[in-house]
């Protein structure tokens, strides 16, 4: 089993153990998604944790907002100002509450506005009403999600399988209940991402309002069961092949999945990569033809994806 399945695995079990008769199985996402995010965060931010707490009580009351400065000492866009994360709630038992409370308040604005989102007061309280804030706050400090161990790639990976798995049992459209419509509040960030000739949004953005297409860019691929079409786009091309398309039938091209991901199945190895990459463009055994194709596009709903490093 890869190690994006075990900890899936391992995040569910804690759902399942933590969450049992006190939420029906499909609320665990509403408490269990949220956790994972505070989690992850912790593990990146926790080499400079101290440091970045420090910072905050020497600052706080000699200018009126410390986070430039802190923005600038340690070269972050997020951070948390509080002495807590979820490792360190442990060690009060009798005050998780209170100090929970406060950890989430000590995130810088661009990830409060994103927990926010959640709305995961009410899911908090009813933990702590019923005893059962401590064990999940103690459960989720034992979990490794540190980027020297998870990689941003496994990380996306275990949060879309846990996705799926929440999304189906709630029998919603995924990430619809967790997204909402909207992406405004996450603008900076996505439009920082769409610069990345590797990011998820690099085709381009929908407008603010539309979160639905936004998310259907980044889960498409792992979520829905409809024929997947790859183009492979080149600003270079040779004088022969300019205003044309190649396309090429690379359907028989894969091999089946260990594990599903949603509806898919199937996927592309290394080897087969190189087939459409190389051999389908010289090899006459795998012929493709060449058509004028005066293509234009009034919108690019594309999901950009590396095929290698």
């Amino acid at each position: 089993m890869s190690n994006f399945q075990t900890l899936s695995s391992l995040i569910w079990n804690v759902a399942d153990d933590v969450l049992r008769g006190l939420f029906k199985p499909h609320e665990y996402g509403d408490v269990i998604l949220p956790f994972v995010i505070l989690r992850r965060l912790d593990c990146v931010i926790e080499p400079r944790k101290d440091e970045i707490y420090n910072l905050y009580e020497e600052y706080k009351t000699k200018v009126e907002d410390p986070s430039p400065v802190i923005r600038s000492r340690i070269k972050a866009e997020f951070y948390n100002t509080s002495k807590y994360d979820l490792s360190r709630l442990k060690q009060d038992p009798k005050n998780v509450f209170i100090n929970f409370r406060n950890y989430i308040n000590g995130f810088s604005k661009n990830v409060y506005d994103i927990i926010e989102n959640f709305q995961l007061d009410k899911p908090v309280e009813k933990l702590h009403k019923n005893n059962r804030l401590f064990l999940l706050v103690e459960k989720f400090s034992s979990v490794d999600l540190h980027p020297d161990v998870v990689d941003n790639h496994a990380m996306g990976q275990i949060f879309e399988e846990l996705l799926r798995k929440f999304s189906e049992m709630s029998n919603e459209t995924s990430g619809e209940e967790y997204f909402g419509v909207s992406w405004e509040s996450e603008e900076e960030f996505v439009t920082a991402e769409a610069q990345n000739p590797n990011g998820r949004f690099f085709a381009g953005t929908p407008r603010t309002s539309d979160g639905s297409l936004l998310f259907l860019q980044h889960m498409i691929v792992f979520l829905t069961g409809i024929t997947t079409y790859i183009w492979i786009l080149n600003n270079s091309k040779k004088a022969q092949r300019k205003g044309k398309v190649q396309l090429i039938n690379a359907c028989g091209l894969f091999k089946p999945m260990k594990k599903s991901l949603g509806s898919k199945r199937k996927e592309i190895c290394s080897e087969q990569q190189q087939v459409i990459l190389d051999r389908k463009f010289k090899d006459r055994k795998f012929p493709a033809q060449l058509r004028t194709y005066p293509y234009q596009p009034n919108h690019r709903h594309l999901l950009p994806t590396i095929i290698s490093n």
